[in-house]
């Protein structure tokens, strides 16, 4: 019986072979899905290790990576154009920010496919916002992109924060207010002819209109956390307490955030790093306190020293966990 040829040990060029179009692929998903700036494939050694691991395949210049994500861009809003077109009904969701000075518009769609029942999502835009943001630019935009993908007329609702400008967008150029209850009357009104024609003379103009509103519960209970429990507390006989005991609880936070020492000594003493509270999330402020209503007595009295700061006194511990139990559902 003759004997079997010895094995041959595979190598990596022996098993697979890296294609062009695989690094292209490869270097475009890794710049979108890691959000990174365009201009790192024009960087030598990012050029150096794509060649060195690809085999010496060539690499995109920054012109023509910003060609392929363009191309992308346009195919994945086709094909959620077309997804759209098979389903009845969807919610919308608009929200502003701003970052780095800069400020940008996002919307995203929510609805129900019709087959599986699966709650379905996708993001519409993320478009930038120049100049002010007032009503009739937000009512422009939106009303802009749900004609883009299509969905004018199968939006049920379009669901912001509490904020005024939003808030009179969709008063101005939308349906009622899902909130609001429809009160019926029988008294008659009489209106301006020519006023009623000139409105709908501007509206032809505009030529946008807006679906129904319904306002974020996450903000609303932000601002039921915030603003309403800041009216309560600040009345009555808790006035002095709230007052004192969140003040002294900020006092810790703006140690720890500006200074890195502080810091260091709340972490040596508390064994954890102190959470500093964001001015734009309520819920941040309520674990900064739930974080700090976690220590013992004698760890808070230690902070206090450390830091040169008053003391909580035992009502003002004693108010701070009741604050957390009861807004805990809010949170």
């Amino acid at each position: 019986m003759p004997t079997p040829p010895p094995l041959k040990q595979a190598t990596l060029s022996s098993t697979s072979v890296i294609t062009q179009s695989k690094v292209n692929s490869l270097v475009l998903e890794f710049i979108i899905a890691d959000v990174q700036p365009f201009s790192l494939v024009e960087n030598a050694s990012f050029r150096e290790m794509i060649a060195g691991i690809s085999g010496g395949r060539t690499h995109m210049c920054r012109k023509t990576l910003m060609q392929r994500i363009e191309r992308g861009s346009q195919n994945m809003k086709k094909a959620i154009t077309e997804t759209l077109q098979d389903v009845q009904t969807v919610c919308t969701t608009a929200d502003i920010w701003t970052a780095h000075h800069r400020s940008f518009m996002g919307i995203t769609c929510h609805w129900i496919e019709p087959e599986t029942l699966d709650r379905k999502s996708a993001a519409l835009a993320c478009e930038r916002i120049r100049g002010r943001h007032t009503y009739d630019v937000i009512a422009a935009k939106v009303s802009q992109i749900h004609a883009e993908f299509q969905i004018q007329g199968k939006v049920s609702a379009t669901v912001t924060d509490n904020g005024s400008n939003f808030v009179k967008a969709f008063n101005e150029y939308g349906g009622c207010e899902m909130d609001d209850e429809m009160d019926s009357t029988d008294d008659v009104q009489f209106a301006d002819v020519s006023a009623v024609l000139q409105e709908e003379q501007e509206e032809e103009e505009l030529n946008f209109f807006l679906p129904p509103h319904h306002r974020c519960a996450a903000h609303t209970l932000n601002l039921i956390a915030t603003t309403d429990l800041d009216k309560a507390a600040s009345q009555g006989v808790s006035r002095k307490l709230y007052r004192s005991a969140m003040s002294k609880c900020a006092a810790i936070w703006n140690k720890a955030h500006r200074s890195s020492g502080a810091a260091d000594a709340i972490e040596e003493i508390a064994q954890m790093r102190c959470l500093v509270p964001s001015v734009t999330r309520w819920s941040s402020e309520y674990h900064a306190i739930e974080k700090l209503m976690s220590l013992t007595e004698s760890q808070l009295n230690g902070i206090c020293d450390q830091l040169k700061l008053a003391k909580l006194h035992p009502q003002e511990t004693m108010f701070l966990k009741e604050y957390t139990a009861i807004l805990k559902p809010l949170a």
